[in-house]
């Protein structure tokens, strides 16, 4: 059985995360820069999903969300934030609503996941949604983890 094959945009110390969550399922094509992902895309005719973190280049998650609505269009487009720095609430809203609007398919807050039900579950969550969407389906339920 093939694996959906997914680009990861993002940056180093972000892919051991989704590795671990995700490689057992997807194959990763991992990128650190816009000039990569957008080579990747065009290579790849059947990528099943992008999941790209929020620091990918430098903050250009946004850019390249819209290089791949606009490019791109049946691509789902996962967003994903992988550090656990400090990042008020409202910085952590605005992005997602963000991520949203320009067409991202699902937004996801890792270490809050990881905060409200631990790392495995984290995993876990973070893998059904990705598989979602590279299967072409919507998750069951919402999986973006706030704080209350």
């Amino acid at each position: 059985m093939v694996k959906p094959t997914a680009l990861a945009a993002c940056p180093p110390f972000a892919y051991p995360t989704l590795e671990r969550a995700l490689g057992a399922d997807l194959e990763l094509i991992p990128v650190t820069t816009m000039a990569d992902a957008v080579r990747v895309l065009e290579r790849n005719g059947d990528l099943s999903v992008v999941i790209c973190g929020v620091y990918f280049d430098e903050s250009r998650m946004h850019d390249l969300l819209r290089c791949v609505r606009s490019r791109f269009s049946k691509v789902p487009f996962v967003c994903v934030r992988v550090l656990d720095a400090e990042l008020p609430r409202v910085a952590r809203d605005a992005i997602e609503i963000a991520a949203r609007t320009l067409g991202a398919a699902a937004f996801i807050d890792f270490p809050n996941l990881v905060a409200q039900r631990g790392e495995k579950e984290a995993e876990e969550e973070l893998r059904r949604e990705v598989l979602a969407q590279a299967k072409g389906m919507r998750a069951e339920k919402p999986t973006v983890a706030r704080q209350n």
